[in-house]
């Protein structure tokens, strides 16, 4: 179950059949790739990604139209899009313990990007850099574009900093 805050009220998504999902896929005559497909309120979904910029929507499956699925497939067609080249650097920099993974973003993009790994500690989240960055970059840049990704563990571990 998934909880929404929008426009200051709570809502609560029931998602099923969440899946893994790999396929080209046209909507609005434009070519996405599929990575994710799920059931939302009887409503089959499609995570898309857009190769050359990297937007992600979410759209009805019934909307799209599946060309061709599967992840070999798909590299053929996108070797040279953005997607698939920050994929490559993501692997070529797996091995590092620090700096694993995309480390930068598109070229000519302005602005501020920032993403943050909580992988499982015992210490708590320290709020101090939201804080400074809002504080620092709120002339300049607003909202902040920031990705945090959180492990189930992490989570458990740490309820109150979910607050």
């Amino acid at each position: 179950m998934i909880s929404i805050c929008i426009e200051g009220v709570a809502q609560t998504h029931q998602i099923s059949n969440y899946q893994v999902y790999f396929g080209i896929t046209k909507k609005d005559l434009k070519d996405y790739i599929g990575l994710r497909k799920f059931t939302e309120n009887k409503n089959d979904y499609l995570l898309l990604v857009d190769p050359e910029n990297l937007d992600t929507k979410i759209a009805l499956k019934k909307e799209c139209k599946a060309l061709k699925t599967g992840f070999a497939e798909i590299e053929k067609n996108f070797a040279t899009t953005v997607y698939f080249r920050s994929l490559k650097e993501s692997k070529d920099n797996a091995k590092n313990l620090q700096d694993a993974g995309i480390t930068h973003s598109l070229p000519e993009e302005a602005g501020i990007n920032l993403s943050i790994d909580l992988c499982p500690s015992t210490h708590p989240l320290n709020s101090k850099i939201f804080t400074t960055l809002i504080n620092t970059f709120k002339n300049i840049e607003h909202p902040i574009p920031l990705a945090i990704a959180i492990s189930g563990k992490w989570i458990n571990e740490h309820p109150i900093d979910l607050k």
